[in-house]
């Protein structure tokens, strides 16, 4: 009912897997149920799956040419955290995370940046 009443429609939808299918239930900031409709659970692409997980170099990184964000994504890259994982815990925008991962492996503060399933 949260997520209703922040919602600019007054209304949310709760989805519930079923099998091959999801029902899908939409309340109303009220709690009443406004509609119920069943969908083909959606097939996860091969692409989505993939897993970016930044692998650390041994290169000793020189921190005052490092800014505070570069610094930050960096300490986060132990070989095992995806850059997914790393913009959620640092609450940054994956596409900020990706672009200095990026930056820090031209520098050579990142060996690669590995795909992973």
């Amino acid at each position: 009912m949260e997520q209703a009443s922040s919602s600019p429609a007054g209304v949310t939808a709760v989805v519930v897997p079923h099998g091959d299918h999801q029902i899908i239930v939409y309340v109303d900031k009220n709690g009443g149920i406004r509609g119920v409709e069943a969908a083909v659970r959606p097939t996860v692409s091969l692409i989505n799956t993939l897993r970016e997980v930044p692998v650390p170099a041994e290169l000793t990184p020189d921190v005052s040419a490092l800014t505070k964000e570069e610094l930050r994504v960096l300490v986060m890259c132990d070989g095992k955290r995806s850059l997914r994982e790393i913009a959620e815990l640092l609450g940054m925008p994956f596409s900020r995370v990706r672009l200095i991962a990026e930056r820090l492996r031209a520098l050579g503060y990142l060996k690669e940046i590995e795909l992973r399933m």
